[in-house]
């Protein structure tokens, strides 16, 4: 089992490098991504088959089912090592040879028990992350419950692996919009206590998300207490996090100065505890940048994205997620001062950066064509514009439909371009006409005069 477990770690290294620079790379690793992920599901489900076998020895009859048709997740942190899942399974076959008496044998066994259903649980909580790399919720959010469901009956409702499994459920419901049931299932792990910050988060993300803000607000603050009871300072990334949240809200009520307070103290306690170099700081940089951006205040509103920039880029490289927003708003502020040269070459940037992320047919990379579009309207290349607007539209046509917002808006634009187009057309054929006549009149003027000044000298000789 240690050399599948490598091969595991392998496997999911090698599938979080993204390196592709074009969308005929980024389609191959694409494919090649998901044949490693696929391939370590089938590893998964071999390392599961084992603790199956092992556990038909202690698990008789308690919950078979749940461990049979493992596929699923909590999260990847809670994948266990190799030698770890080996070292328990060595306890529990020596703990179990050894046994002479009775009542040591049955202490043994609820031991082994609980050590082996954790391997199971943490097992499909892995097989989970997996599921969520490939974008399959569906077979995740199945895989966290079976996980659930083991951890349950080994150790109890109120546990900490109980919490957790619930927390991770929670996620993948908020993720599929589901909120009221993601908010019962991080209700319930509140039980715990060592969970309840984290939980409390969680929930007042879903506030946010059902546009609740002074209920979100609510649980930010009491999770931001907690958090400082329990380890005795502010001095902690979670600290940091909190109240970057806490920033967030004050800053969708349009109270930028409060906003702003958070935003600099969540900065100061990264700085202070992960160092000025850690790409977690980037969001909140990017935050104070978008206050300034709304105040007007380009130039300062620019330092802080390109500081935010700089450390996603050294920390991630170019073509990923985090790095693609930067870029719009570093471009979007130079397309405002008429830097739109410029502009242009950080909208491809976004394409490029879109496409090899999410390929060629997503939302996001229409996005980055309506952003090219919108320079070239402004350079008065109305051709360029109406050629860009037009793979924007095809892209929300094939994955939204024809009646999405998004697919309207962009037929729309292009309907108002074609309009702005045939006037100008129109003006321009109306501008060459009435030249054409002008020229016509002075021509017609200068000839006459030569004529009669022609006549002139002749009378004059």
């Amino acid at each position: 089992m240690n050399s599948l477990a490598l091969r595991i770690d392998l496997l999911n290294s090698s599938a979080s490098v993204v390196s592709a620079t074009n969308a005929k790379k980024s389609q191959q690793q694409q494919q090649d991504t998901k044949a490693d992920l696929e391939l370590a599901l089938e590893i998964y489900r071999h390392v599961l088959a084992a603790h199956r076998e092992l556990s038909l020895s202690f698990l008789a009859g308690s919950g078979g089912d749940d461990y049979q048709q493992a596929s699923i997740p909590l999260s990847s942190s809670s994948c266990s090592s190799s030698s770890q899942q080996q070292q328990h399974i060595s306890s529990i076959s020596s703990t179990e040879s050894s046994s002479t008496s009775s009542s040591a044998s049955s202490s043994s066994r609820k031991y082994s028990r609980q050590e082996v259903a954790s391997n199971i649980a943490s097992t499909l909580i892995c097989t989970g992350s997996v599921y969520y790399r490939l974008g399959n919720r569906n077979e995740e959010l199945e895989a966290y419950r079976r996980a659930k469901n083991v951890y349950s009956k080994a150790f109890g409702e109120c546990h900490v692996f109980v919490a957790g499994t619930r927390k991770n459920i929670g996620m993948v419901l908020a993720e599929r919009g589901q909120y009221d049931l993601a908010q019962r299932q991080f209700e319930k792990a509140i039980c715990i206590r060592e969970t309840t910050a984290s939980v409390l988060t969680r929930i007042a993300s879903i506030h946010l998300k059902k546009g609740q803000l002074d209920e979100a607000m609510a649980s930010y603050r009491e999770a931001y207490d907690l958090t400082v009871k329990n380890r005795g300072n502010t001095q902690s990334p979670e600290i940091a996090g909190i109240l970057h949240y806490i920033g967030g809200i004050y800053h969708k009520r349009g109270e930028y100065d409060e906003a702003m307070a958070c935003y600099q103290e969540s900065i100061r306690i990264y700085h202070a505890t992960l160092g000025s170099e850690h790409p977690t700081v980037a969001g909140t940089l990017v935050m104070v940048g978008s206050i300034h951006y709304k105040r007007r205040h380009l130039d300062q509103a620019m330092m802080f994205y390109r500081e935010a920039l700089r450390l996603n880029r050294d920390a991630y490289g170019m073509h990923h997620p985090d790095v693609a927003p930067i870029l719009k708003s570093i471009g979007t502020i130079l397309t405002k001062k008429g830097d739109y040269h410029e502009a242009y070459d950080l909208f491809r940037d976004v394409l490029s950066v879109k496409v090899t992320v999410h390929g060629t047919d997503h939302p996001e990379v229409a996005s980055a064509y309506k952003s090219l579009g919108n320079v070239h309207y402004k350079l008065g290349e109305l051709g360029d514009a109406e050629r860009q607007y037009r793979h924007a539209l095809s892209i929300y046509r094939r994955c939204k439909g024809d009646d999405h917002p998004d697919t309207l808006s962009a037929k729309t634009t292009i309907e108002h371009l074609r309009y702005w187009m045939r006037e100008r057309d129109q003006r321009r054929e109306l501008e060459q006409r009435q030249s054409r006549q002008s020229s016509s009149t002075l021509q017609g003027t200068g000839a006459g005069n030569n004529t009669n000044g022609d006549d002139d000298d002749e009378r004059s000789c």
